[in-house]
């Protein structure tokens, strides 16, 4: 989860844009989100659940980085 400013009352999710191979940044927004989830230490990818108003659900996992080593 990129953001989230409780003046603004939104959630902002952003990927991309750091490198030649994902240079679009894409953004998503919660406006009003009533419910915040974030998974616990035990989980292998780290999650964050976000419920709008209409309870639609935003699941955002967080995926380890590709290793950028040669084999």
């Amino acid at each position: 989860m990129r953001h989230y400013d409780p003046k603004d009352d939104v959630v902002v999710v952003a990927v991309g844009g750091q490198s030649p191979r994902y240079p679009v940044v894409l953004r998503h927004m919660v406006p009003h989100s009533k419910e915040v989830d974030v998974s616990t230490p035990d989980v292998t990818e780290a999650a964050v659940r976000v419920v709008d108003p209409e309870d639609t659900a935003t699941l955002i996992t967080f995926f380890p980085a590709e290793s950028r080593t040669a084999s």
